[in-house]
């Protein structure tokens, strides 16, 4: 389905039309006025209000210095600047009023609009799955408790994180970075996620670019943010060294004393996510869906793997919503039993909160701490809450990395076939595709630079190229499995200009190669190699006047060009028209009226119309509703034959822009596959891009099916 990226302020509006939106806002409006948790009352709020009443450009040297605990604010420079406006109207009221009570509702409100907005940038990624996130995001009851009743703030940079992604995903490098490094300095245990986003950075820079956009935008901003207060004993004790971070060295494994080497120990979660880090490298392909998950793998080692505090699992609950919106009903019962557990033992060992009326009643804490300690009981709900996290983490590994296409992707470069006579346009479409995929991206294995003489060989008096003798087509073959396996080969490339070879040079494996040939076809254990391919034809006239028109540019004269295609036609039908029959895709090309060719008209000048046949095409319905309904082109469906395959004749004129809207209703998620800031060509060489991203598409698709038989 067709997923438009939609305003934030129509989201929000059209949000009040949800029975569940008003729902979970009314109960959480009724939590932030009457609820007070105990660590926002003895912490948070009155580091802030500290702030706001003593203004200073260290505010956590003036706390410890005033004898407050250093545990109140363990957040960075930014945290504060999100939590002030709200907290400092309500701090003008209670000293108006005389009141105690409109500055923790002030902070409590920030959450709420922290809360608001997650949910919309949610919406705004995912809104095919709106009623989903509802459901598990807006009313969630971990949400509800870690935030509204436990009063957790780590909201915000999870927000913030979440907002990053989004403008990474549609390009906006600069701010994402900016935004990137708001969430670090809000909360620096955000950095965990933080180089899984430059690897997805990294592992698209072919094609996207944007990893030192990024890089500079997020190292700038932290280092203005964080660079003032690095003279801070406090910054350094509240925020750097609070004991949030030993959690993360708790789990170590002992080598003993040998020699002079005292009390050494392997810090076993910090390695175990350098392993996963590096997994996440190698993955070599990783689009926006496999990154979410990947971050959910990765803050599910950090989290479930020391005794957390509630705030951290903030991080996960987004993720979790997303997980059940995509998954089967198996996700929703494992994900509702470890929260059962996880808020069941939390309310009993966590402080808890205060309510409006029953302020001298703390609710939570020690009501059954003493019976649960005789009972060992934390460490019977530790273990059940490893657990059951433990497997959530393996299912999102499961359905969301290998389950997903891009991972699979990466496991194999994507090959893709062109083959087709002399001037049926295979170099045109091979180039147009190169570009679409990204040259940086993409090697090239072109025919030409496998014949076996230059143009100057005798040779040519008694063979043509067209003849399998005269190509290397098992050189071929052997570079193509050596580039699969990820090895380099030594080649050389062939002049047309000059007719001679170059040198050989040695060239590296990339993510896509594409094969493109007279013979690309031709060879069986060629085909089997080759993921999609493509046969192009050219109606004759047409292709005769391309021919000589390019062989002038070349160097040579009309008659010789003449000569060659009558000396080649016998090769041609036998050589090269059965290679047809392989292909996934027979383009045909034909000029809108014939009359347009004579020797006054360029190639440039001929209307030209696109017969089509796709073999196996489940799609041909929802391909010829876009083409006329969205690209204004006059489609003809000519035939459809007993194994699926479709004839369709495409016929009118198209810039890249509609091609680009098709391709968004037709395969949204192809997108990030493809350098969209270059965009699709213009005409029926556009039309021919996106028939052949929708037959990857479709193969994807179908691979996708056999995993999960």
């Amino acid at each position: 389905m067709h997923e438009v990226s939609r305003n934030l302020g129509i989201i929000f509006k059209d949000l009040f039309s949800e029975s569940k939106f008003l729902f979970g806002l009314t109960i959480k409006l009724i939590f932030i006025i009457s609820v007070f948790p105990v660590i926002q009352s003895e912490w948070f709020v009155p580091f802030i209000v500290s702030f706001i009443e003593n203004p200073s450009f260290s505010p956590w040297d003036n706390f410890i210095v005033s004898g407050k605990d250093l545990l109140a604010f363990p957040y960075g420079p930014s945290m504060i600047f999100f939590y002030l406006p709200t907290t400092f109207m309500g701090t003008l009221l209670d000293n108006y009023l005389g009141s105690m009570y409109w500055s923790g509702l002030g902070f409590r409100f920030t959450l709420l609009i922290a809360d608001i907005f997650l949910l919309l940038i949610l919406l705004q990624q995912f809104g095919s799955y709106a009623k989903q996130i509802l459901t598990f995001y807006w009313l969630s009851p971990l949400l509800l408790y870690i935030v509204y009743w436990h009063g957790q703030i780590d909201l915000i940079p999870v927000v913030l994180l979440f907002f990053s992604l989004g403008c990474l995903k549609n390009g906006e490098y600069k701010l994402g970075g900016v935004v990137l490094a708001l969430s670090v300095t809000s909360k620096y245990s955000m950095l965990i996620g933080v180089p899984i986003i430059f690897v997805y950075l990294w592992l698209n820079t072919d094609l996207k670019g944007g990893f030192w956009e990024t890089l500079t935008s997020f190292s700038i901003l932290s280092i203005l943010l964080i660079g003032p207060f690095l003279l801070s004993s406090g910054f350094w004790d509240m925020v750097i060294f609070n004991s949030e971070i030993d959690r993360l060295y708790a789990l170590t494994m002992d080598l003993g004393n040998r020699n002079i080497m005292q009390n050494t120990a392997i810090y076993i979660i910090p390695s175990l996510y350098l392993l996963f880090l590096y997994y996440a490298w190698r993955m070599q392909r990783m689009n926006y869906e496999l990154l979410l998950a990947t971050l959910a793998v990765g803050f599910s080692i950090i989290i479930f793997l020391t005794p957390p505090p509630p705030g951290w699992l903030l991080w996960l609950v987004p993720l979790y919503a997303l997980h059940q919106s995509k998954s089967s009903g198996g996700a929703v019962y494992l994900i509702s039993a470890f929260s059962l557990l996880f808020i069941s033992y939390h309310l009993i060992i966590s402080s808890g909160a205060a309510i409006a009326g029953y302020e001298d009643s703390i609710i939570s804490s020690n009501v059954l701490e003493r019976l649960i300690t005789i009972l060992k009981g934390n460490s019977i709900f530790n273990t059940l809450i490893f657990s059951f996290g433990s497997l959530i983490g393996v299912q999102i590994y499961r359905e969301g990395i290998q389950g997903n296409d891009y991972f699979h992707l990466g496991m194999r470069p994507l090959v893709i076939g062109v083959s087709g006579d002399s001037s049926t346009g295979k170099s045109t479409f091979s180039n147009a595709l190169i570009e679409l995929f990204g040259s940086s991206g993409t090697y090239h294995l072109e025919g030409d630079d496998y014949h076996n003489w230059d143009r100057q060989s005798p040779m040519w008096n008694s063979i043509t190229h067209l003849n399998p003798r005269a190509n290397g087509l098992y050189d071929l073959v052997h570079d193509l499995r050596m580039l699969l396996d990820g090895n380099s080969i030594n080649t050389r490339s062939y002049d047309h200009s000059k007719g001679y070879f170059s040198p050989l040079l040695l060239k590296k494996s990339k993510k896509l190669i594409l094969i493109s040939g007279l013979h690309t076809l031709y060879l069986k254990t060629l085909v089997d190699e080759i993921d999609k391919s493509f046969y192009m034809t050219m109606d004759e006239p047409l292709r005769t006047h391309i021919k000589i028109q390019r062989d002038i540019n070349r160097g040579r004269d009309r008659q010789y060009t003449l000569s060659e295609i009558e000396k080649r036609v016998n090769d041609s039908e036998k050589y090269i028209h059965p290679q047809a029959d392989r292909a996934d895709v027979l383009f045909n090309i034909l000029p809108v009226n014939p009359d347009d060719i004579n020797d006054k008209t360029t190639p440039e000048d001929i209307k030209l119309k696109l017969k089509v046949t796709i073999k196996n095409c489940s799609y041909y319905n929802e391909l010829m509703r876009a083409l006329t309904g969205v690209c204004n082109l006059n489609v003809n469906l000519d035939d459809i034959d007993e194994s699926g395959g479709v004839k369709i004749e495409i016929q009118g004129d198209i810039d890249s822009d509609d091609i680009l809207i098709a391709m968004n209703m037709l395969a949204p998620r192809i997108d990030e596959l493809i350098n969209t800031k270059k965009g699709f060509s213009n005409g029926i060489l556009g039309v021919m891009e996106l028939i052949a991203l929708l037959e990857i598409n479709d193969q994807l698709s179908v691979n996708r099916r056999r995993r999960n038989a």
